[in-house]
């Protein structure tokens, strides 16, 4: 694992608010580190490593006072 500065350089320039990196079937969240939003994205598609029969999507909406809004949008079937 190399550290390469992307992170501090995001810091220090204070204009990225948040980071979407994807998505890996499993995992699924927001968190906030340093002001910054670390987004590990819901799962989108039925064909590999599925659980519980859920997919979905994430809505960001940018908010008139520049802050955002995470919502999960979870479609189940069978």
């Amino acid at each position: 694992l190399k550290n390469t500065g992307l992170f501090d350089k995001i810091l220090e320039k204070g204009s990225t608010k948040a980071i979407n990196v994807g998505h890996d079937h499993m995992n699924n969240f927001v968190l906030q580190y340093k002001g910054v939003y670390l987004c590990y994205g819901v799962n989108s598609t039925d064909r590999i490593y599925y659980q519980d029969h859920l997919i979905g999507g994430r809505v960001i909406t940018i908010k008139a006072d520049h802050t955002l809004e995470f919502s999960d949008v979870i479609h189940e079937y069978e």
